[in-house]
């Protein structure tokens, strides 16, 4: 009697081990489904996503710098439309890039944009920009002694520029973008002469990318593993 006891009570104890064991595969295995729907959402296809970028801009045969950056939109993946604020670091300096008898004070100017997506690889993007622009500057005239008069300009002047820009991205969100490109420049007062190739350097970034990993990696995924790890317990 005693043995036929203890068989049942060794049965027993194996079948809720048993049931113990199933109960927590199936609650691991909800658990993973809900964390495969939660990924598919948050990485989902997005029609609109935020564009922004800092660009260092130099040119390749008159010494000029341009610093500034871009705010925008990319539609459908494949386009991306913005704005941009630059202005000329050091313009006293660029003596190159204004005809004899001006000296440049200061160069500011804005630009509304388009970017096609031509090529994306995982480490690689390739885009065709095209950029229309309206800026002002001071110049002040000097005679042929190069001695300053009091008197300034403070004209108009439109840039137009297109290229090829190439973005390596050793992360999915944060990279680097080196565009060569063409640059004219509409000056009705013919003082300024920046015409030419020009190889905009930026820092690239992905700010959905950047909300995706921290909503996923750094919300979900932590939820999961403690969850997890209380059902393994």
């Amino acid at each position: 009697m005693k043995l036929v006891f203890a068989v049942l009570m060794l049965l027993m104890a194996n079948t809720l081990i048993s049931q113990n064991a199933v109960s927590k595969s199936r609650q691991l295995d909800s658990l993973g489904r809900k964390l495969r729907i939660d990924s598919l959402h948050i990485f989902r296809f997005k029609k609109l996503r935020p564009y922004g970028n800092i660009d260092n801009r130099n040119s390749f045969n008159k010494p000029s710098n341009f610093t500034g950056y871009q705010l925008g939109l990319i539609i459908n993946e494949y386009h991306t439309f913005g704005v941009g604020f630059y202005r000329l670091n050091q313009a006293p300096k660029a003596v190159a890039t204004v005809q004899q008898g001006f000296r440049l004070r200061s160069l500011t100017y804005n630009t509304i944009f388009y970017e096609f997506m031509l090529l994306n690889r995982k480490y690689l993007e390739m885009d065709l920009p095209i950029e229309l622009g309206f800026g002002n500057y001071v110049a002040r005239i000097t005679d042929t002694t190069n001695a300053n008069f009091n008197k300034s300009i403070v004209p108009k002047f439109f840039p137009l520029s297109v290229g090829v820009k190439l973005i390596a991205k050793p992360v999915r969100w944060i990279g680097f973008s080196l565009m060569v490109g063409y640059r004219h420049l509409i000056d009705e007062n013919k003082v300024l002469d920046f015409n030419g190739f020009n190889f905009p350097v930026g820092i690239w970034v992905d700010l959905r990318q950047v909300y995706r990993d921290v909503k996923y990696y750094g919300i979900y995924k932590k939820r999961y593993r403690r969850e997890t790890k209380k059902i393994l317990e």
